[in-house]
């Protein structure tokens, strides 16, 4: 099986000049973050946020019509992104990903589905839980149906933040970039995945143990 379903043709960084980070990418809808911003105003227990119709948050495109921008740019740019690729299919994006963190366990969180439409509305943060601290980790932005932009990344911790516009409870997922002192996040969009090498006992998220007991009980029932 082929790791790369899709190869996107790269141009030279002289190509691109972005008076902003690659970071601030959104890669599904080939435009800006709305919610780019610190991280204590997307994680801090009663502030609000909006996220923005134009982010496409809760929409993936169909095949064939996805912005594909944005990743072209990011790869442009060695700095930016460590190593990339644009993959067809979970299965391809998992094999990139278990290549490329060199372990076959992997954990993988899916950003979900809301219980209700959020864009557009205020959201008050209810809870804020980090499942991925800022360590080796592959992201894949579903950018259309089933075709992902994945880049592996060191920098990158995830939050899974409770909001509601009306008591009507809904989980984001909210990746934060750490660069020095600084931490610059954003809402993740639906469809979006992580993965990650199981940490040691000592060192993983309460959501990574319980991701390895559910695996460990799945194993044990077959």
């Amino acid at each position: 099986v082929s790791l790369l379903s899709a190869i996107a043709l790269v141009p030279s960084a002289s190509a691109f000049s972005p008076n902003y980070s690659t970071r601030e990418n959104n890669f599904r809808s080939g435009e800006l973050y709305s919610t780019w911003g610190e991280m204590a105003a997307l994680t801090t227990p009663g502030k609000e946020m909006l996220i923005s119709p134009r982010d496409s948050f809760d929409f993936v495109p169909s095949k064939g019509y996805g912005q594909f921008e944005k990743a072209l740019e990011a790869q442009a740019i060695p700095d930016e992104i460590e190593t990339s690729g644009i993959l067809t299919g979970f299965e391809s994006a998992a094999e990139w990903a278990r290549a490329e963190l060199k372990s076959s366990n992997l954990i993988k969180s899916q950003v979900p589905v809301p219980n209700e439409s959020l864009a557009g509305k205020i959201l008050t943060i209810k809870s804020a839980q980090e499942i991925l601290p800022p360590r080796e980790s592959v992201m894949c932005h579903e950018i259309e149906k089933e075709t992902y932009f994945c880049h592996k990344t060191k920098h990158v911790a995830v939050q899974a933040v409770e909001v509601s516009p009306n008591d009507k409870l809904s989980t984001l997922h909210v990746a934060c970039h750490h660069s020095g002192e600084t931490s610059e996040c954003h809402v993740m969009n639906v469809g979006d995945i992580f993965f990650s090498a199981p940490a040691s006992d000592g060192l993983a998220t309460t959501f990574e143990r319980q991701m390895q007991k559910k695996k460990s009980s799945l194993r044990k029932g077959d």
